[in-house]
């Protein structure tokens, strides 16, 4: 029993795979973030870059 609950301590006790979740979360929260960004900017930058490509051709 002593060496069952030795192990589980250890377990416990081992932060190692503690980082690895948090990076991961931090990941994908930017892809999130990223990814909200550019649905919602995509067509106002690219309406904007068709407006000013126009406006130097027509000159």
């Amino acid at each position: 029993m002593k060496k069952t609950n030795n192990k589980f301590t250890k377990l416990v006790n081992d932060n190692r795979g503690a980082t690895m979740v948090e990076y991961g979360l931090m990941l994908a929260l930017i892809l999130v973030l990223g990814y909200v960004g550019y649905t919602q900017l995509g067509g106002k930058v690219s309406k904007a870059g068709s407006d000013a490509t126009s406006a130097f051709g027509a000159h």
